[in-house]
């Protein structure tokens, strides 16, 4: 064969070759455009569920995603009612105990703690119910007038009844210890067992 047909062919499969490569290179583009998307795809999927459902927040009694703890120096206000079997109970007296969380008679805790010892998770319903005069545990409501209420005393229609709280219209646990948040409404009980 001569040699300018040889050089000829060799020049083909040259091109034959190039085109080849070219052609794998461009399934390998495809392929790396395809993972990046496909990994995209994902982090936004992770994204959104996580987005529409947070992870729980972390222990504490307060129904907030992450509950703010008073500090001295805050003035913050939750409304405040409390039951007895079904009964409302009249609102406390303006207190004058100088805890940092209180009330002045209108319905309403006020969390303005003036030292750390009252700030906090020292800002609790126990505390509030302390200041009234009264106690407060996870089985046990007293009034400040002395009236005492203990899971399982009966409600004057004879059912038996518990200590419950529902804050935001949400029911939480533990009770005494739950730090009340700035604009809470919070309802105190004792009710009837459902």
């Amino acid at each position: 064969m001569p040699r300018s047909a040889r050089r000829a062919k060799g020049g083909a499969r040259q091109k034959s070759r190039g085109a080849g490569q070219a052609s794998r290179r461009g399934r390998q583009n495809w392929l790396n455009v395809a993972y990046v998307v496909f990994a995209l795809s994902l982090v936004g999927i992770m994204v959104f569920f996580l987005a529409i459902n947070p992870a729980s927040p972390s222990p504490g009694p307060s129904p907030s995603p992450s509950p703010l703890l008073s500090r001295p120096g805050d003035h913050w206000h939750a409304s405040y009612a409390i039951t007895i079997c079904g009964t409302p109970v009249p609102q406390f007296p303006d207190d004058t105990s100088g805890i940092g969380i209180h009330t002045h008679g209108d319905g309403q805790i006020h969390i303005e703690p003036e030292r750390a010892a009252d700030a906090g998770y020292n800002a609790n319903l126990a505390r509030f119910m302390t200041s009234t005069g009264g106690t407060l545990t996870e089985d046990t409501l007293q009034l400040p007038d002395g009236r005492k209420y203990t899971n399982s005393d009966l409600c004057p229609d004879g059912r038996p009844g518990q200590v419950g709280l529902l804050v935001n219209g949400h029911e939480v646990r533990p009770i005494a210890s739950y730090v009340p948040q700035n604009g809470d409404n919070i309802a105190l009980s004792f009710a009837p067992l459902p």
